[in-house]
């Protein structure tokens, strides 16, 4: 079975040497993700919590572009260079998974 890459107009656009995201089957598999403004290619500046947001949109660009959507992850992985940013970065990732939420490892640098 081959895959497919996956590029979305509205998530930032990857380096040459990755795919932000690929499609398998009925599985897509996705890239880390960064706090980039897809309009504007520049980081996010504010909060912790305004950089997961923009995170979560750019993941859900790339997964819609999939034909899915963030209703259908199951495992998420959060690298924090901070841990007492914990508490924001949740807030916000748990507004964007009103239903069932994936599982997730935190590993705080």
């Amino acid at each position: 079975m081959s895959g497919n890459a996956v590029f979305s107009p509205n998530a930032p656009t990857p380096p040459p040497f990755l795919s932000k995201a690929i499609s398998l089957g009925n599985l897509v598999f996705c890239s880390g993700q960064v706090a980039i403004n897809p309009k504007t290619g520049t980081l996010v500046k504010g909060t912790v919590g305004d950089r997961t947001r923009q995170i979560l949109l750019n993941l859900g660009a790339v997964l819609s572009t999939a034909d899915s959507s963030l209703e259908n992850i199951v495992k998420a992985n959060i690298y924090l260079t901070n841990i007492q940013d914990f508490d924001e970065v949740n807030d916000v990732y748990v507004s964007f998974f009103p239903g069932l939420k994936p599982v997730m490892t935190l590993d705080p640098e």
